[in-house]
């Protein structure tokens, strides 16, 4: 027994090793190889407006999409199990695109003014945790996986449906509400509650049972430490933005219930506030859709956009900016194209796709 803990022990300390070295190529690699190039300037060093609370940080717009690409790739992986299965799903391919994604926002983000510390940290360690998660899970899926998975034939067991609909209901969940609030430890009493004991493969119904029953009491033990964490260390998250449009927002009150004006202001410009996140993203393109023009968003020029194209006919629009561009693994043909846009130019910008056929997916707020 002594022999057997002192053997864990040391495997224990070389897993630990191996993670502190992974982290560190990891931050060493962004760190020092996706510096910017040339110096980069805020693009509004004197906001329209001086209220408090309204300017954010500029280089957050960059940061915010490795949190969210963590939402898209959850949302694939829901999409690819509709018709293939989780042996099959490209994990070393979603790992590189949040590193190679990360590195191409960095290039800007960390040449821009504002204290980036404790965002970047952050950025690393859902950053890590997500890499560790699919090495694991696609190791795992590739071997014992794989072979439950030959063992059951083509038919999916109960337990195999009820994991991709927990995939898919967790990124659609993703879009509004962080990952640590998601009910994993629902979602393990109803994976047993829900399926059958055993069912007409009973090896992969045993197999999946187990993996997955581990995989969410991981995650919810998990979830558990970070939204401690965060609450000791954190302010909670602004649920509101505001911005600068010009001309009378009454069309807009009376057509946007979730939208308040702030004030009017000189030259016809008005100060509005809205919801954050994907509910702001589809408020800008309705305003845009309605000709109404953007000036500033929480006192920045500049926003990062994300779209869905047609990997053979990217279209080229006045006032976006291509950063970088991902595969869609659920959707073989398209990409995920990162954008640099003026705000200015916005309603130009989201028309001028609507019109070329793409699909606009977000716009990062700040």
């Amino acid at each position: 027994m002594r022999r057997f803990l002192k053997r864990l022990a040391r495997l224990a300390a070389i897993v630990v090793a191996a993670v502190i070295l992974a982290a560190g190529i990891a931050i060493a690699s962004i760190e020092f190889g996706c510096r910017p190039t040339s110096p980069v300037t805020a693009t509004a060093d004197r906001p329209l407006v001086t209220d408090e609370g309204y300017r954010r940080i500029e280089a957050n717009t960059y940061f915010t999409f490795p949190e969210w690409y963590i939402v898209y790739s959850f949302e694939d992986f829901g999409r690819f199990l509709e018709t293939k299965s989780e042996s099959q799903f490209p994990y070393l391919s979603q790992i590189g695109g949040f590193w190679t994604s990360y590195c191409a926002n960095n290039r800007i983000a960390a040449g821009l003014p504002g204290d980036h510390f404790e965002y970047k940290m952050m950025i690393y360690v859902i950053g890590l945790s997500y890499t560790f998660e699919f090495l694991i899970k696609g190791a795992y899926e590739n071997t014992i996986g794989r072979i439950t998975e030959w063992l059951r034939g083509p038919t999916p067991t109960a337990e195999d449906n009820y994991a991709r609909r927990v995939v898919q209901d967790y990124g659609a969940f993703l879009n509004q509400i962080p990952w640590y609030q998601y009910p994993f430890m629902d979602k393990l009493r109803g994976l047993w509650r829900e399926t059958p004991f055993v069912g007409p493969s009973p090896v992969r119904s045993v197999e999946r049972k187990l993996s997955l029953s581990a995989e969410y009491l991981v995650k919810a033990g998990y979830a558990r430490l970070i939204a401690l964490g965060l609450a000791a260390t954190s302010d909670p998250a602004e649920l509101e933005i505001m911005f600068v449009i010009d001309g009378d927002p009454a069309a807009i009150l009376a057509r946007e219930p979730k939208v308040r004006l702030i004030r009017m202001m000189p030259e016809n410009r008005a100060l509005l506030i809205a919801p954050r996140y994907q509910e702001f993203t589809e408020l800008l393109e309705r305003l845009a859709d309605q000709g109404v023009n953007v000036i500033e968003i929480a006192g920045n020029h500049r926003i990062l956009m994300s779209a869905i194209v047609r990997s053979d006919s990217r279209p080229a629009i006045t006032g976006a900016r291509e950063l970088f561009s991902l595969p869609v693994d659920a959707r073989p043909g398209f990409v995920r194209v990162g954008y640099d846009v003026d705000v200015p130019a916005l309603a130009t910008v989201l028309s001028g796709f609507s019109q070329a056929g793409a699909e606009v997916e977000h716009l990062y707020d700040y």
